[in-house]
């Protein structure tokens, strides 16, 4: 009887350690998909911010070249703000895919430690399940030695 009570007892503090291991998990895959989040909310922020120091530039630019008298809408000066305007551009991009690709690694992060998660929770309920056939095994067992033990009496 003992036997029976200790596997039922082990299988079920084997469940509880990995049904915490599993809400840890699951824990960490929330924080990931939140710090996600606020890293595309930051990126956007940052791009916006990019952007505005393009325009900002390019109004400088276009200053410079009109108190200079230059004709700021033809030959050289138009090219060189184009320039300007595609530099900041590809910079206000830069800054996007770079925190685009930092969101991406904590979405990553987030699915595996809800795979984990799963995994702990199909651990648990193996536990769960071998300790009831390891109780039911000892019952049996304990049964046929009574058999037995009645069976040289007899």
């Amino acid at each position: 009887g003992v036997q029976i009570f200790g596997n039922l007892f082990q299988g079920n503090s084997q469940a509880n350690a990995y049904n915490a291991q599993a809400q840890i998990a699951h824990n960490n895959a929330i924080l990931a998909q939140r710090t996600a989040d606020v890293t595309m909310g930051e990126g956007e922020q940052a791009t916006a911010n990019q952007q505005l120091k393009n325009r900002a530039m390019m109004g400088a630019i276009g200053a410079e070249q009109a108190a200079s008298g230059v004709d700021v809408n033809s030959g050289s000066a138009l090219d060189t703000k184009v320039s300007a305007a595609q530099l900041g551009q590809l910079d206000a991009l830069t800054i996007r895919s770079d925190y685009a690709r930092k969101a991406y690694g904590y979405r990553v992060e987030s699915q595996n430690q809800q795979a984990q998660s799963d995994i702990y929770k199909s651990q648990a309920a193996g536990a769960r399940t071998s300790s009831y056939l390891d109780a039911f095994g000892s019952l049996l067992s304990g049964t046929d030695k009574a058999a037995t033990e009645l069976a040289q009496f007899g």
